[in-house]
């Protein structure tokens, strides 16, 4: 391990200081044991071989993955494997073998129905027509697991353009666990991949194989898929990893390192075409410059758009034809709770202002806004049971609070009961008449049931409260826009309707 030592330039430090600080550092270094030694320079190579950041509490997890790698590669020593994995022949293997463990390849067919509705009503139209000239469009599933995602972008546009012969679709799917990318290939399923899935789009793209499904050659053949590295995929390298419309890269950046999250999204925009877009998982990219994209902000959810004057393929770009989203400066966004997550479904962060209400959901209450950390973070990583068991805790600590409720609604609607979630989100609007996010919800969800009455009196609602609210308030729960461009936004909708 190479020591720090901090430069005696440094403004306010003597050189003197700086050599005392280092033999500190020198001394808790040397105090450190074999095994903590060893647990260090392992998480630090994973973190600069594939970005993923392993958290502290994770510690003896790892330790019990090192060593089961060492038992069944028959090393007798932590040195011997960390020379194997820094340097031995099967090294990258073994690094991807660790970055697989050590990350959740959870997912399933359409996960996050909000942001599917924007894919397929909103940007995959405005691609589509933007194309139309030239017939092509090139999209990347970028941490694409096992290939569901993948194959529902497939589904999507079979069903977009029925006339997809004409068309030269490429679609990418990678990930960094070649057994996933294997599974991708075969494009065959067990139920379980489908539980966001109705039973005719079910049927209609799969056939059953014993107690499984298979997906149908002509929307398997659709993707290419390829074991990638993400640190690694530098756009321009090959053809593969340059040009795209589209790029989703969702619940990817949890796993990150800050250093690492801003390389890859730098990555991603170099490989996006102009006025193409990224998808991420809610608020992954909050905390981060963002460079070459701007912020769009939709009913659904928040997409990530590359300036046209950035891109390659601009010239039959339109800037009419976009489909009413609110562009957002780069300079506008704030740093809401950099550890906050925002998860599936529509779901927003974390421990940072409700959406601009009079009333922050942020509360005072340690107890509470740990709480409501970690439900964010299990939500965001799939695991709904705990994070809904996290908001019942947090009840306990503060049963007036709104956030928890808030959260347990964007479960609801994950989960397929929009019932539930309209009855959680009034409930969220009784205990906080304030909070903006909860009256968008509302009007998404009565826009989805065809009821035009209900969703334009929510938005009216929150048109009115944003009104009285100072034009460069941040709205931490809706892309960190500020009051004064949501409220524009909404007036634009509102004329265009």
């Amino acid at each position: 391990m190479t020591c720090w030592k901090p430069c005696a330039r440094l403004s306010g430090i003597t050189r003197r200081g700086a050599a005392s600080v280092g033999r500190i550092m020198e001394t808790a270094a040397a105090a450190m044991t074999p095994e903590a030694f060893f647990l260090k320079r392992v998480k630090a190579l994973i973190s600069g071989r594939t970005g993923i950041h392993v958290r502290e509490q994770d510690d003896g997890a790892l330790q019990t993955l090192l060593r089961e790698r060492m038992r069944l590669l028959k090393l007798s020593s932590p040195e011997e494997y960390y020379r194997f994995l820094d340097s031995g022949e099967g090294r990258q293997q073994e690094q991807e073998q660790l970055a697989t463990r050590l990350t959740t390849g959870e997912t399933y067919f359409f996960r996050d129905k909000g942001q599917f509705a924007l894919l397929k009503n909103t940007l995959l139209p405005e691609l589509i027509e933007r194309r139309g000239a030239i017939r092509s469009l090139r999209i990347w599933s970028a941490g694409c697991a096992s290939g569901e995602e993948a194959y529902s972008l497939a589904m999507l546009l079979d069903e977009l353009l029925p006339q997809r012969t004409e068309w030269n679709l490429f679609i990418l799917g990678t990930d960094i666990d070649p057994e996933a990318i294997e599974k991708a290939r075969r494009g065959i399923y067990t139920q379980w991949s489908f539980r966001m899935v109705d039973d005719g789009l079910q049927r209609k793209y799969f056939h059953p194989r014993r107690e499984q499904w298979a997906l149908s050659e002509r929307i398997r053949s659709m993707v290419t898929f390829r074991t990638g590295n993400l640190l690694r995929a530098v756009p321009g390298e090959t053809v593969d990893f340059r040009d795209m419309d589209l790029i989703l890269c969702r619940n990817v950046f949890i796993y990150l390192a800050p250093n690492a999250v801003s390389r890859i999204a730098a990555n991603l925009a170099d490989a996006l075409a102009g006025g193409g877009y990224l998808v991420t998982g809610h608020g992954e990219l909050h905390p981060h410059q963002l460079g070459k994209l701007r912020t769009r902000i939709f009913a659904e959810s928040v997409a990530y758009q590359r300036n046209v004057e950035c891109g390659i393929r601009n010239a039959e770009f339109k800037p009419e034809s976009m489909t009413g989203g609110l562009s957002i400066p780069h300079s506008t966004i704030r740093n809401p709770h950099l550890e906050a997550r925002r998860p599936a479904a529509n779901m927003a962060n974390p421990g940072v202002a409700n959406g601009g209400g009079a009333a922050s959901s942020q509360s005072p209450i340690p107890n509470l806004q740990s709480r409501m950390k970690s439900a964010w973070l299990h939500a965001n990583l799939g695991e709904l049971e705990q994070a809904a068991n996290d908001c019942r805790q947090a009840f306990k600590t503060s049963p007036l609070d709104a956030e928890p409720y808030y959260l347990l609604a964007q479960i609801a609607e994950e989960r397929g009961n929009p019932g539930e979630a309209k009855a959680l989100l009034k409930k969220v609007i009784y205990l906080d008449p304030a909070f903006i996010a909860a009256y968008l919800e509302l009007a998404g969800i009565y826009e989805r049931e065809n009821d035009a009455t209900r969703a334009r009196k929510m938005r009216a609602t929150a048109q009115d409260l944003l009104g009285k609210m100072p034009g460069d308030a941040s709205l931490a729960l809706l892309g960190n826009a500020t009051a004064g461009e949501l409220l524009s936004y909404l007036v634009k909708q509102k004329d265009v309707a």
